[in-house]
């Protein structure tokens, strides 16, 4: 289904009254529309709940479909590129949600999401199994795409980093990008790893190629006559 869809039928089995969860949907909708946002949109969300719904068929459905949901469209609702406290934040607007909700949400269901939602400042600072690996697993699946589709990904990320010069962006994402590489895994399930785990690190090698460039000095011809 739509995202507007995905969110009113989570809001409605978690018993969240319907004005409440439009009114939501709608400031939701707003923040990830926001001016400066190119990978971090609604189309991200979508990619990442097509991803979701792929594991279903395959027997790797989410116990807590509700729960995955809400913390899909809250975990990147706040995003300043240039603020080292997202994802706090975000934790924060979904605490703000649960008030509005009046109680509907339990507290271990509650700290649940919060808690996925403070995960992804650092995906793999720990292991994850069950609904907490399929969500930042679905987070990560754009890295083992087609890498036509990775390259709009890592141009997206430039364009919100823009207040980095080229080659301090460069500098600074081969080391984002060469942590992911020295892990074990990438993901964390079973079948995202068979999918996607070896066109994942192709992909990142490629992009840190690239981004090898433009670390280059000023006028100074690539080597081996490239």
């Amino acid at each position: 289904g739509g995202l507007a869809e995905r969110w009113l039928e989570a809001c409605e089995e978690l018993g969240v009254e319907r004005g409440i969860s439009v009114g939501w949907y709608r400031k939701l909708w707003s923040l990830y529309s926001g001016r400066g946002r190119f990978y971090h949109t609604l189309e991200h969300l979508r990619h990442m709940f097509a991803a979701i719904d792929q594991r279903s068929k395959g027997g790797g459905a989410a116990k807590r479909r509700d729960l995955v949901t809400i913390a899909v469209f809250f975990h990147d609702a706040v995003y300043d590129p240039t603020s080292t406290t997202n994802e706090a934040d975000s934790g924060t607007l979904f605490e703000g949600f649960c008030d509005a909700a009046g109680g509907a949400i339990p507290p271990p269901d509650r700290e649940a999401v919060c808690s996925w939602i403070a995960r992804t400042a650092d995906h793999h600072s720990a292991p994850a199994d069950g609904d907490l690996a399929l969500f930042l697993d679905a987070d990560l699946c754009v890295l083992g795409g087609a890498f036509h589709h990775y390259a709009r990904y890592a141009e997206a990320i430039r364009r919100e980093y823009c207040h980095f010069d080229a080659r301090e962006f460069a500098t600074k994402r081969t080391k984002v990008l060469n942590k992911m590489l020295s892990l074990e895994h990438l993901f964390f399930t079973e079948a995202f790893r068979e999918e996607l785990e070896a066109k994942a690190r192709s992909n990142i090698r490629l992009e840190i190629r690239h981004l090898s460039l433009l670390c280059l000095p000023d006028g100074h011809p690539p080597s081996g006559g490239d």
